[in-house]
Order: structure tokens, then sequence, then C-alpha cells
């Protein structure tokens, strides 16, 4: 009889495990945001580290314009006018200053990485940045680069929308001509520009080339402002197409046919 009694109380009731369940709940409820806080810190962290990377690449190819006096590579306002952000990087991987084994550097977590091995197929589905349209005359603190959930523009940044990516209304990006970079909050998003931490606003016009959010492979399609890639510029430039050949004129009639007879 005693040892049924230390049986009953060594076990747990159906209240007292409910109760765990309940505690156990309320720990995950208030872990769960707080971790989904550090991921999305980590990856901000990410997004500044690839676009310092990018950015480096792009003042190598601006040193070496230049030192050679070429004009197919450099700063985007020193080459030629691009329709979206990604056909300038096509262009710094064309010329070697991004290697196609690199090219996942211009994605972020939530943006898928470049699957392929010919830089010309990528696409906004496969960048995270838009594009500063940077010329040598810039001074270091021009916005060069930013997550494609902020669009600047001359006076102002635009309030975060939580549907783009792609960090939607969590934060997002900023890397300055001269190299460095910092990720902001969403109540810094409509900051005025020029300003001391976003950054100052590209001389040239348009000062922002814009990355589309969800174009499909190989869509070229670009944003306000933009134009097309200038020809004799930049190497990458498509081939224009060919005008629809004219109809045939209708075929004269046979020599040996009949001639009509005269009127009576």
């Amino acid at each position: 009889m005693l040892l049924i009694r230390q049986v009953r109380r060594q076990s747990f009731t159906l209240v007292e495990l409910l109760f765990v369940i309940t505690i156990i709940g309320i720990i995950a409820g208030l872990a769960f945001p707080a971790m989904g806080n550090v991921m999305t810190k980590a990856n901000l962290l990410k997004a500044v580290s690839n676009g310092k990377n990018i950015c480096t690449a792009a003042q190598t190819s601006a040193f070496d314009a230049n030192s050679t006096g070429s004009a197919n590579y450099g700063w985007p306002a020193d080459v030629g006018t691009f329709p979206s952000a990604h056909d300038y990087f096509i262009l710094l991987t064309k010329n070697d200053y991004l290697k196609v084994t690199d090219m996942k550097i211009l994605s972020v977590p939530g943006i898928q990485a470049f699957p392929g091995q010919d830089p010309t197929q990528l696409s906004a589905r496969y960048v995270a940045y838009g594009l500063g349209n940077v010329g040598e005359n810039d001074d270091g603190s021009a916005i060069f680069l930013f997550t494609k959930n902020w669009k600047p523009t001359r006076t102002s940044g635009s309030a975060l929308n939580p549907t783009d990516k792609p960090f939607g209304e969590k934060g997002f990006v900023v890397i300055h001509k001269g190299g460095d970079g910092n990720s902001y909050k969403k109540q810094d998003a409509t900051g005025k520009l020029p300003d001391n931490s976003l950054g100052t606003v590209p001389v040239a016009s348009p000062a922002f080339i814009f990355e589309p959010q969800g174009a499909a492979p190989g869509n070229a399609a670009g944003a306000p402002g933009g134009g097309g890639v200038t020809p004799d510029l930049a190497p990458d430039s498509p081939t224009p197409a060919l005008a629809p050949e004219a109809p045939a004129a209708p075929a004269a009639p046979a020599a040996d046919a009949p001639a009509p007879s005269a009127a009576q």
C-alpha cells in the first residue's frame, strides 16, 4: 500500500502536464521573435559585406578606366545608360571585374543566387541591389548601392514595403562609392537626402537605377529613368533587331500569255 502511494506522488496529473506545456509555449513564443531578429541582423550584415565586395569590383574597374582611358568600363555614369542595375553588373562580369563564380554576391538571403554560367542571363530575380548612378566626379559619400526594397529619390528615401524583397520592412542597406556601408532600420527609410548617414545623391541623371522586384530570367525590364545601354560603349549591348523584310512585289505576267482582244 505504501508503494502504491509513492508511485502516485511521482506521476503528473493532467493539470500539471497542461501547465508545463503552456509554459513551454510561452517561452517559445518569446524566443522565436528574438531568433528572427537575430537572423535579420545577420542577413543585413551579409548584404553589407556583399555590397562592399561589389563596390571594390567597381572601384577597380574605374581605376583601370582612368589608367587606360577606356570608356568600356568604370563607374556607371561614366560608361553609358543602363536600363536596370543588373545590366551594369553584367558589364563588370564581362570585363572580369566580377567572376561568374562570384556572382552569388549580387544576392542575399531571400534572393536566389545566380545559378548559371553565362553572365548575360543575369536578371532581376538574382539581384538584391539597386544602383546609384555614380561617376568619377562624385565624392565617396555618394550612394552606389542600396538593397532594392528601398527606393531613394534626389530629396528623400521612400517608406519600406513589407512585400518587397529582400528585407521588406525589416531594414535596408546602403553602400557608398568610397566603399563603406551600413544597414538601417525602417524608420530611417524616409530620411532626407543628402544625409550624413544615408549618403549624398549622385550628380548624374537619373541619379538612381532601380532593379525590378521579380523579373523572369533573361528579362531586362528596367525602371523609371532608365534607357538602353549605349551600344558603342558597353560591350554587352544587345544586337539591334533587324527590320522585317518588305513583302515581295506581285509577279509579272508571263511573256507568252495571250494579249487581251481589242474591243469591237
